[in-house]
């Protein structure tokens, strides 16, 4: 009867163990002696609140993720945009005032690059009145020679007139010596000499001025003579390089220069460089004929 009483205590007790795991009101009620003999324990406050959670501290430069103020970003296309338009502008008014200074060009007669007055039909080139201006045309080239009537008022008014009349035509450079100088004015291609013009006018000397102060410098054209000072004619030369002992001086009577080649000194060099050779008597005679195809006054 004992080892039954004790087999019923353990099942009881293993069924209220049961009960008590699995039954919250078993629980109560067995821990209701504990709830009236001791105070509730209060909450603690801090304990029930929340956590606060710390801010986010930014410590980098916002990227594309992050919210943050966006910083001002030009936009390239509309920066573009904008240049072009201001060098267009710009363009533009560099245009008109092109357009504006050369509409005041225009009416000034001025060039409106170098702000100097331009020749126009309107406007004729001034011709210098101590000067007479021609040009030789030969089988070479053009040759322009500027006469000086002011410091060889009797030379040139013979030149001038030979001009007119067409003596020059057909005329050759007969004398050519490198360096020193080339000479025409006097023979035709059979080297014969020609003492009239085409109009039969007699060509008569000419009274020496070579006192004048012009020089025997390169470029210089100058008449040729005997050596009577007054000797010369229609011949003349150019000098290629300056020639001082031709100049006047005292105890030593000078040749009259009478101007200048002011274009086409490349002709004359072209012309002191061809093969000679001496024809008749005469010396130094170009081997082909430098014809002056014409001579006219410009």
């Amino acid at each position: 009867m004992q080892k039954t009483l004790l087999v019923s205590l353990s099942l009881a007790f293993a069924c209220a163990s049961t009960v008590a795991t699995f039954s919250p009101v078993t629980s109560v009620a067995f821990a209701a002696e504990d709830v009236a003999t001791t105070p509730a324990a209060t909450p603690d406050k801090a304990a029930t609140e929340p956590v606060a959670v710390p801010e986010k501290v930014e410590t980098s430069l916002p990227t594309s993720n992050e919210v943050a103020t966006p910083v001002a970003t030009p936009d390239k296309a509309a920066q573009k945009k904008a240049e072009a338009k201001k060098k267009k502008a710009e363009a533009e008014k560099k245009k008109a005032e092109a357009a504006k200074k050369k509409a005041e060009a225009a009416k000034t007669g001025t060039d409106a690059k170098t702000n100097t007055k331009k020749k126009t039909a309107d406007q004729p080139a001034k011709k210098d009145p101590k000067m007479v201006n021609a040009t030789f045309k030969t089988n070479m080239g053009d040759i322009k020679i500027a006469f000086n009537k002011e410091k060889a008022p009797l030379s040139v008014a013979q030149f001038e007139m030979l001009i007119k009349e067409g003596f020059y035509k057909g005329i050759i450079f007969h004398r050519v010596i490198s360096g020193f100088m080339i000479q025409a004015g006097g023979m035709e291609a059979t080297m014969a000499e020609r003492k009239t013009t085409p109009k039969g006018t007699a060509i008569g000397t000419i009274k020496s001025e070579a006192k004048n102060g012009l020089k025997n410098k390169r470029g210089a054209v100058a008449l040729a003579r005997t050596a009577d000072i007054h000797s010369a004619t229609s011949q003349f030369y150019i000098c290629l390089d300056n020639k001082d002992f031709l100049d006047d001086a005292p105890g030593r009577p000078g040749y009259t220069v009478i101007g200048e080649v002011t274009a086409g000194m490349d002709v004359v060099d072209k012309i002191a460089a061809v093969p000679t050779q001496t024809v008749g008597g005469h010396a130094d005679v170009p081997k082909s004929p430098i014809i002056i195809e014409s001579a006219t006054l410009d």
